[in-house]
């Protein structure tokens, strides 16, 4: 029993909820808490079947700071919002009032209040729900047109009836007249809808998997009925298989028949895809598709991550790999990409794909629910495709939620539930675009390291960027070797090891077999060779140092320059892409130049070449300036940093010289070693350094080797707390650019995420930061930019870093300070002292992987070629023989058109960091 004065023989003669507003146009859509729950609560559950049938018409709702004089036989709801609006005594005449009960509502259910209405519970059965769901839709549709049109077209009158003869039909038991009444008001409100908004929303429900969310609340979630989604990467898929293998059977043949929808894409969602190179990305998103391939029998629905965020070139990757659309949203870290459109076209380079683009709906908070229906027509208003998606864990439904579900299924008036499969296939294709920044967007990965007490949260990540380049030119000189050969070779296409050492050792096998099949005879361990050739698995030239025996070579061929220093002979050797040279010692003694010979590299001063001038600070023992030809002024300048949480601006430290020294001074390389003090904004001492200055003869990097010993522990606090590398550059309107999987993109924020380096774009010259995969970058000021290399848990001490003045192909040079070319000792190749097999003709273009594959005599190579720096290209890509046949392929390995050769080459033309898989068959006769 409850302690209603009403019952069904004592009926009341009214009902009403009071609402904290003075008309519909001014409905608080925006509460939250037991406020946004209790007021729709109180709403709809006055429009139980058994309220309307005794009352005998259609609930009504009054203002709550002017509720009705005569409250006697009334049911009146007053939600929580509403009870501050309530004049004085409102309370005590409604407990005076004869038959009058009115009830307060927060965070009850809407069963509970339900139960206190009548002396009796009420039924609360499935058509019930269909009564509340109705009461949700009409308020909604009702908030749309009078927030956003300021009027109703709405037959009240005909409408109060309809929901009347529903009611008593109800009570009646006559189930069929209850269904044909509930017809006609979910109709009459979806008219008044498409009245003022004519286009019709989609609703996306997508539920969330975990670990822990694989059980009943899954299963009941699947059990509805009702088009789902589910978003799941490819270890909960295995952990479901394993744990509960009928429901994951279950699931994979809702899957199969379309009645799910299926987001996800990786294996893991805590991964960074911003730690991999452009082949390790591909690699990584075509194993993971093929898992779910396996797993499911069909990839997702929709590329979408529950954590690790989504970077922003990925359509370039996604598009060839056969996805149709995405969810960019980060639901781990509470972020999106920011856009005010629900759905729109992500672009990257020269593709796109459709992506979910608005802020997921918690579809467990009714607040959400408040004001969905005006948010859906805003967007129908803004002539965008209007979609809400709501975002739950298996079970976690709120009841508005249930009412929004159950209104879909008698109309359109708040829209369609769809599967992401419909909705990315059905849907109208956006007209608007949107290119969100590539690279990270925030310091969050570094601070979730340094909080989880990672060890070496820094050079840890720096060696995976080392070890996937290393293992990609160990891929690419067997691919070549194969090609070459034109039959498998012992060594070729094994997997590579996993560990840094192996990857090593597996790097000097493959180029042993590169030579080895180009007919150069290495020098067994036990021999001394007369020669010495260098092996370039880049797709982009490359200079090295040679020590020879004997007399330098002479200029000329593949040799830049030959000098003889105190230590030796050294050869200055230009190595052509994909390709070797030899360098071997010179025939007769160089011509000596009494009066304009070559100078030594560095002095007490600083260090010079024949492209820049470095000026080390006298006091600090950092680099002063740094002066090219084209500019007389300083362009560059770089000291070592100590940041503090109490201080970690532009004057966070200071750098004191204890002691410098040349360690080298001859006509191809200068060194000179500074040990420095790191002293803090007070003077006192907290870190010593030795740092290393390292200039070649022909180079356009200064190499900066530092070996730093903090004197107090560094506070866990990421970006805050940390010894780093500093540099400035001259022009503050210049922004700091990232490589990332290979490509430059712009970098969003002060804390950058780039393990392959940084460039930075300034007018008529341009200066790339290098730092051996140290991955963290932070912007200091205006024109600052500091380096990473201690942090709280980093262990390593010994860092290795280099800048680069005016390189053409920064992300070039960046794969090949990661892993560098190889030196063998040979025999004299005689005439015939360098060579390449394939060579690219653009400055930004680069080939990021390579595949030979052998059918009988046919020889296929597969190269992938990425572009790198924003700018459409026109390049010839050229090889070592002609070549038969040419097609592009996607990364699936479909064609996609043929190509026309022109004998050894295919001419090409790339847009702004597309991404290219050219096929080609060798010509039989090579």
């Amino acid at each position: 029993m409850t302690n209603s004065v009403f019952s069904k023989t004592h009926a009341p003669r009214d009902a009403f909820v009071l609402l904290p507003c003075h008309s519909l146009e001014d409905f608080p859509t925006q509460l939250t808490g037991d406020d946004a729950n209790g007021l729709l609560v109180g709403w709809s559950v006055l429009w139980h079947p058994a309220i309307i049938a005794l009352t005998g018409k259609m609930p009504a709702w009054h203002r709550a700071d002017t509720p009705p004089e005569d409250l006697s036989g009334a049911i009146v709801i007053v939600p929580s919002a509403s009870e501050s609006d309530l004049p004085t005594g409102t309370k005590d005449r409604a407990g005076a009032a004869k038959d009058c009960l009115l009830l307060s509502v927060a965070g009850h259910s809407r069963s509970e209040i339900a139960d206190r209405l009548l002396d009796q519970p009420l039924p609360q059965t499935d058509r019930v729900a269909d009564f509340y769901a109705l009461a949700y839709a009409y308020l909604q549709v009702q908030l749309m047109t009078r927030q956003l049109r300021y009027s109703s077209n709405l037959d009240d009158a005909y409408f109060a009836l309809q929901l009347t003869t529903a009611a008593l039909a109800w009570q009646a038991g006559d189930d069929d007249a209850t269904k044909d009444a509930l017809h006609n008001c979910f109709d009459l409100i979806a008219q008044e809808r498409d009245h003022s908004f004519s286009a019709d929303p989609y609703l996306i429900d997508l539920t969330l998997l975990a670990e822990t969310t694989l059980g009943t609340g899954l299963a009941a979630s699947l059990e509805g009925g009702r088009p789902t989604n589910l978003l799941a990467n490819v270890n909960l898929l295995n952990r479901l298989s394993s744990e509960n293998p009928a429901l994951f059977e279950d699931l994979k043949s809702r899957l199969s028949e379309g009645k799910i929808g299926l987001a996800g894409g990786t294996i893991d969602d805590h991964f960074s895809l911003d730690l991999l190179t452009c082949t390790s990305a591909i690699e990584y998103l075509s194993e993971s598709r093929q898992r779910y391939v396996d797993l499911l029998g069909q990839p997702p629905h929709a590329f979408g991550r529950f954590a690790g965020g989504l970077p922003g070139d990925l359509p370039v990757l996604l598009s060839q790999l056969g996805y149709e659309g995405a969810i960019f949203a980060d639901f781990a870290g509470g972020t999106d990409c920011g856009q005010d459109e629900a759905k729109l076209m992500w672009q990257s380079g020269d593709a796109e794909i459709q992506a979910i683009c608005s802020t997921p709906l918690d579809a467990s908070d009714p607040h959400v629910f408040l004001g969905l229906g005006p948010r859906l027509g805003e967007a129908v208003d803004a002539g965008q495709i209007s979609t809400a998606l709501l975002v739950h864990w298996p079970g976690e439904e709120c009841f508005a939620y249930d009412d929004l579900r159950r209104a879909s299924t008698w109309g359109l008036a708040l829209g369609k539930f769809q599967t992401l499969g419909e909705y990315f296939a059905e849907s109208e294709r956006p007209y608007h675009s949107f290119q969100p920044s590539a690279g990270s967007s925030g310091g969050e990965w570094l601070a979730k390291l340094i909080d989880e007490k990672i060890h070496d949260p820094l050079s840890s990540l720096a060696r995976i960027t080392r070890d996937q380049i290393a293992r990609e030119t160990t891929m690419t000189l067997q691919a070549l070797a194969v090609a070459v050969a034109g039959k498998p070779l012992a060594g070729a296409g094994n997997d590579s090891s996993d560990s840094s050492a192996a990857l090593g050792d597996d790097a000097a096998v493959a180029s042993r077999l590169f030579c080895e099949t180009l007919g150069i005879k290495l020098a067994a361990d036990d021999e001394q060779g007369s020669a010495t050739v260098v092996v370039n698995p880049h797709s982009s030239a490359v200079r090295r140092h040679v020590p020879v025996d004997g007399l330098p070579p002479a200029a000329g061929g593949p040799i830049y320059a030959g000098h003889a220093t105190p230590s030796g002979s050294v050869a200055v050797v230009d190595v052509p892409s994909c390709g070797f040279a030899v360098a071997t010692p010179g025939d007769r003694e160089p011509r000596q130049k009494w009066f304009r010979g070559p100078k030594p590299l560095a002095d007490a001063e600083g260090l010079r070449n024949d492209f820049f001038d470095v000026t080390l600070h006298p006091q600090s023992g950092g680099i002063l300036s740094v002066h090219t030809p084209q500019m007389r002024s300083n362009r560059f300048s770089m000291q070592l940093v100590h940041a503090q949480p109490e201080n970690a601006g532009e004057n966070c430290s200071s750098m004191k010289l204890r002691k410098s020294r040349v360690l080298r001074a001859d006509t191809t390389c200068g060194e000179v070693c500074n040990d420095v003090e790191i002293l803090s904004s007070s003077g006192d001492p907290i870190a010593n350094a030795s740092i290393t200055y390292r200039l070649q003869l022909g180079s356009r990097q200064l190499h900066v080797d530092i070996d730093v010993e903090p004197l107090q522990d560094l506070q866990p606090q990421a970006w805050q707390s940390y010894i780093g590398a500093r540099i400035a550059w001259a022009m503050e309107a210049s922004t700091p650019k990232l490589i990332v999987r290979d490509q430059i993109q712009p970098g969003v924020g002060r804390h950058l995420l780039a393990p392959q380096g940084v460039w930075i774009d300034e007018a008529g010259q341009s200066t790339l930061v290098l730092a051996d995969g140290m991955p963290a970058h932070r912007r200091v000021g205006k024109h600052m930019l500091d380096t990473l290399l201690v942090v709280a848990g980093e262990s390593q001490r010994k860092f290795s870093l280099s800048y680069g003045f005016d390189i053409k192909n920064p992300v070039a040079a960046s794969r090949q300070s990661l892993a560098p070319p190889t030196q063998h000792r040979c025999q004299s190749p005689g005439s015939l002292n360098t060579g390449w097999l394939f060579h690219i003709d653009s400055p930004t273009v680069i080939i990021s992987d390579w595949k030979t594959t052998l059918e009988g005599d046919r020889r296929f190579v597969s190269i992938r070629l990425v572009e790198t720096m924003g700018r459409s290209s026109n390049c010839s890509l050229s090889c070592f023989t002609d070549i038969a046949a040419a097609s592009l392929v996607d990364f699936l390995g479909n064609k996609i058109r043929d190509l026309k050769p022109a004998s050894d080459s295919v001419n090409l033309k790339l847009t702004g960091h597309q991404i290219l898989t050219v096929r080609v068959e060798l010509a039989a006769n090579a």
